[in-house]
């Protein structure tokens, strides 16, 4: 126990690494008495728990295997903290608290400074009851305001009467300016405090304030008004001939998480020199490792090797809350670690899926390349989607969006000879006959493709993509009647909808021509891709084949809007806009020098609407385009 320059004893934190095969232990003193100790938090073999010292003593924790049977200490100094889960019933008072209390799920426990937190580091703030308690030091007697403001019911009690309260819900706004508060007349010397927080929403805050005699303001109840806990040293372990055995600690760092994946990283502190590292998930590592990257929760049995032989560690890997919070900066620190540990000695399938999210979210683009390469090369060990996925959403969207289709379908083909997984292989055959399709124009390629594509190896996801590309081309070979037809045994929200609903659906078509007016292009692709992904129907619709194209031109996609307005043509339009896709075709095909082709389509523009302005601008071009045909 540290010296601090004060008598007394008071409590202490530590936190021991119990070998794996101990798990009953006592504390004694030099004597040989034992001496209460309570266990905060057990995680695996790391073990939090405080016990009363008196300063520069020194105790001892002897271990054995068998029931645990341990004398419990009571509290002398400082402030804890208990969190827990319960299901989230109004709490109007304090006896509503107490017995939501008794049935709720323990969640954390630790020392606090003080009750002044915007987290509850334990789990997530929504439905959780806190209970902070402790003593708190009175240096002048005197009459003493306390103040509460949290979100959500708090009960603030002094000696274990309520001084202060607000319960029920609400924003913590309504408390910030003192408005929950309570005088009382304490004496000098150390009083029982009590601070009792219920929370339901996810936002989280909790702030017990005081006014001392004479202050003309409140404040948040300082860290010193508790008497802050001490930190003891905890030395090595020791066999019963008192030899030193091999020991090290462990302590869990941040944890990313990207859309739901999830990496943690434990720092590993060996007292002697170490040979070798057994992770506990497959993996071994060099002595000279000091951490570990894990992508899924879980107790790994870690075992540290040394000359003098070795020693196992339960290691419990969970997701902790507040330590979520990392900057982009750190975070691609870690991840360029973890890319190190996946090359040297390999890392759980779950890190495939983690890195290539992490790589997508980070924006690394060419470390992303380099990622795609090696996961080529270890394909048995990564899941059978992430490869694909992970090419086509770092790969393939930029060559898509730079309309450089050839390079694209180069990629493709070149990932085609190199998948194993039937799922992957599957789901790139997909891509590669919609890449044919809808931006190469080739359908008759791509109906081969997709002869090929084995429908049952696709995830449940990416079938409809199955579903709409065949429609698409038997609308290309068959037309509009047979194309109908068989969109019509789709799964489709349509035939869940009456009449009314299917009139509010359609209403969508006014949302994307105002993101087209607006010039929100990207937002008016997404209405068009969830609207006939809930409706597949829909993409026999000439009216939205026209909006998506013009999206498509405006996003600087010319190719693939070039597609588009040929497939509004196919859908037998109206008119106008029959007349409107084929000028733009004419256009099109003029400016590429295609004069045959853009002759076509301004002709059909005079035939369908010979009296519009498609039809003006359709002349001036067949006159240019005559023009170009005698040079």
């Amino acid at each position: 126990v540290p010296e601090t320059g004060g008598g007394g004893a008071r409590s202490c934190l530590a936190v021991f690494h119990l070998p794996r095969e101990y798990d009953n232990f006592r504390l004694v003193d030099a004597a040989g008495k034992e001496r209460g100790i309570t266990v905060l938090m057990q995680r695996g073999s790391r073990l939090e728990a405080f016990f009363n010292a008196q300063p520069g003593e020194k105790l001892r924790l002897e271990l054995s295997a068998g029931e645990k049977k341990h004398k419990m200490a009571e509290l002398t100094s400082g402030l804890i903290h208990v969190a827990k889960k319960f299901t989230g019933r109004p709490v109007n008072s304090e006896e509503e608290f107490r017995s939501c209390w008794d049935s709720a799920v323990f969640a954390g426990a630790g020392f606090a400074e003080r009750v002044y937190a915007g987290v509850n580091p334990f789990s997530p703030g929504q439905n959780s009851l806190h209970r902070y308690y402790g003593y708190i030091n009175i240096d002048k007697a005197g009459e003493y305001t306390f103040f509460t403001a949290s979100t959500d019911a708090s009960f603030l009690l002094i000696d274990g009467r309520i001084i202060a309260s607000w319960p029920g819900r609400h924003s913590v706004w309504g408390g910030l300016s003192g408005e929950f508060s309570g005088r009382v007349r304490l004496a000098t010397g150390r009083h029982n405090f009590e601070y009792l927080h219920a929370n339901f929403q996810s936002a989280y805050y909790a702030i017990a304030a005081w006014m001392p005699p004479d202050a003309k303001k409140p404040e948040p109840i300082p860290g010193t008004a508790f008497t802050p806990v001490s930190r003891a040293e905890v030395g090595r372990t020791f066999n019963g001939e008192g030899i030193a055995m091999p020991d090290f600690s462990w302590t869990q760092g941040p944890m990313l998480d990207f859309y739901g994946e999830r990496m943690f990283m434990v720092s590993f502190f060996p007292r002697d020199s170490v040979r070798r590292w057994q992770w506990g998930d497959g993996t071994t590592g060099r002595g000279d490792e000091r951490t570990h990257f894990y992508f899924r929760p879980g107790i790994y049995t870690v075992v540290m090797e040394t000359d003098a032989g070795g020693q196992e560690q339960q290691v419990d890997v969970a997701s902790i809350y507040d330590q979520t919070f990392v900057n982009d900066h750190d975070a691609l620190s870690m991840v360029e670690a973890a890319l190190k540990q996946q090359k040297n000695i390999g890392i759980q399938p779950e890190g495939y899926r983690f890195l290539a999210e992490a790589l997508i979210a980070l924006k690394q683009a060419e470390t992303g390349s380099q990622y795609y390469r090696s996961m080529l090369l270890r394909q048995e060990a990564v899941p059978p989607e992430v490869v694909f996925d992970f090419f086509r959403n770092l790969i393939l969207a930029a060559l898509l969006e730079k309309e450089n289709y050839e390079a694209a379908e180069m990629e493709l083909t070149r990932l085609l000879g190199t998948l194993k997984q039937p799922e992957s292989l599957a789901a790139a055959r997909l891509e590669y006959a919609v890449l044919l399709l809808n931006c190469l124009n080739r359908p008759d390629e791509a109906a081969a493709q997709l002869a090929v594509v084995e429908k049952g190896k696709l995830g449940k996801d990416i079938r409809p993509v199955y579903d709409r590309l065949q429609a698409d081309l038997i609308l290309m070979e068959k037309g509009v009647i047979a194309a109908k037809e068989y969109y019509g045994r789709m799964d489709s929200l349509t035939k869940k909808m009456n009449r009314s609903q299917i009139l509010q659906s359609n209403g969508v078509v006014i949302n994307i021509r105002n993101c087209l007016v607006l010039e929100k292009y990207q937002d008016a692709m997404d209405y068009l891709d969830k609207l006939e992904e809930s409706r597949p129907e829909m993409r026999l619709e000439p009216e939205l084949q026209l909006l998506r194209a013009k999206a498509l031109m405006a996003l600087g996609r010319p190719r693939a809007a070039a597609v588009c307005f040929e497939r509004v043509l196919r859908l037998e339009p109206t008119a106008v806009v029959g007349a409107e896709a084929a000028l733009f075709l004419g256009d099109y095909h003029w400016e590429r020098r295609e004069l045959s082709l853009a002759r076509n389509y301004l002709h059909q523009v005079l035939e369908m609407a010979p009296r519009s302005r498609e039809a003006v601008a359709a002349e001036k071009l067949l006159r240019q385009t005559g023009r170009e045909t005698e040079r």
